[in-house]
């Protein structure tokens, strides 16, 4: 019974949500787990609390398992709203160690950015490494771009965010350049297509990045497209930008979501700090 009504719950999420491909095998893994954990039994408390234990039992990070928690619970919020559960069950999410995310340094930023590329490929690379340095795109939004939608007169591109949603972006007369000179490589529609015009694969573009990584000889940070829009939403509110106008830029739905990009490091709260003391400016 559990099994169909996840089924349901997928479909209508699919065609009456819109929700990306890989927000569905989110769903489904979640769900995975909870099977795996206490079997395909409709939801209680006292089985969600099984679940839970089952799923740090096996040696699960409070984090780990938050991910899966946050899985079901969208799939709990619908069986509540669908009339299969006389209440709305919700897991509590456990309290988890908030980790400081390593950014690219500015100085690690400058190697990327200084290497001179040859092939299509390279360029192509230099390309998207700018886009998510400039304007902190999720990777997705990039390898969706076409290029009708931009507008390189007024310094704008649009993109479809999560949920298929569209968003104006800016972009800095910088990133136009290299756009421009980027399009000329190419007159596919798919503005980071392959050789042949499809579409460029996330795992193809990841692997072009942390190649040239390890050529450049940068190590200490995670090398991941993730991490560049990490940097960006941090410089972002480094240098005065409101987390209300970051939230815009990045596309996300929640101010909450927006705060867990800028954990700031205590080097940072150590400067903040010598700016702001009141004791160093009235002595």
């Amino acid at each position: 019974m559990l099994d169909e009504l996840f089924k349901r719950f997928v479909k209508e999420k699919t065609y009456l949500s819109n929700v990306s491909p890989k927000t569905v095998r989110y769903y489904q893994q979640s769900y995975n787990a909870f099977k795996k954990a206490v079997g395909a039994e409709l939801p209680t408390r006292n089985l969600l609390n099984d679940f839970v234990v089952k799923l740090r039992e096996n040696g699960m990070s409070a984090n780990g398992a938050n991910v899966y928690i946050g899985g079901m619970n969208s799939f709990l919020s619908w069986l509540w709203e669908n009339n299969q559960t006389s209440e709305h069950l919700k897991i509590r999410k456990l309290k988890g160690e908030n980790k400081v995310i390593q950014s690219f340094s500015d100085q690690q930023l400058r190697t990327l950015l200084s290497f001179r590329p040859s092939s299509f490929a390279e360029h192509r690379l230099y390309a998207l490494l700018c886009l998510v340095i400039d304007t902190g795109l999720r990777i997705e939004e990039c390898l969706t771009l076409t290029r009708s939608k931009i507008d390189f007169d007024n310094l704008f591109l649009t993109v479809n965010g999560k949920g298929n949603k569209a968003r104006v972006v800016p972009l800095s007369q910088e990133l136009r350049k290299v756009l421009y000179r980027w399009s000329r490589h190419h007159d596919s529609e798919l503005f980071f297509s392959t050789r042949h015009g499809s579409k460029l694969s996330y795992r193809n573009s990841l692997r072009d990045f942390q190649n040239l990584a390890k050529k450049l000889g940068i190590t200490g940070v995670r090398i991941g497209w993730h991490t560049l829009r990490h940097g960006f939403a941090l410089n972002y509110v480094r240098q005065g930008g409101s987390l209300f106008h970051l939230q815009k830029a990045l596309g996300h739905s929640s101010l909450q979501m927006t705060r867990r990009y800028v954990e700031l490091s205590n080097e940072d709260l150590k400067e903040m700090h010598h700016k702001t003391s009141l004791l160093a400016r009235i002595r």
